[in-house]
């Protein structure tokens, strides 16, 4: 299912892909960042954080990846608390996996 999703974003379809990964059951941290990364890509990063806030609230594990929009996002945005985020909560994650 993340293939298909990655065709409609690479196609820039985002009303296909919007419509595709609210139906899909079984989404995964890459179906996730897939649509996140894609809000970021097109300068939506409100909307990047938005996913983000629905995926936490899907209990699915946040990775480096996700992490990394979430940063971008904040950046843009000039806000790191946008994304839940702290200097120590990032700073510690960097620690973390500069270990991994």
């Amino acid at each position: 299912m993340n293939s298909v999703l990655d065709m409609y974003l690479s196609f820039r379809c985002l009303d296909i892909a919007g419509a595709f990964f609210a139906e899909m059951e079984a989404k995964d941290v890459i179906s996730w960042t897939n649509m996140m990364g894609f809000m970021l890509d097109i300068a939506h990063p409100v909307e990047a954080l938005q996913l983000f806030s629905q995926m936490r609230d899907s209990r699915i594990d946040v990775d480096v990846v996700a992490m990394m929009i979430v940063t971008s996002a904040c950046t843009i945005l000039g806000d790191l608390t946008k994304g839940g985020l702290s200097m120590d909560k990032l700073l510690f994650l960097d620690l973390v996996q500069s270990f991994l």
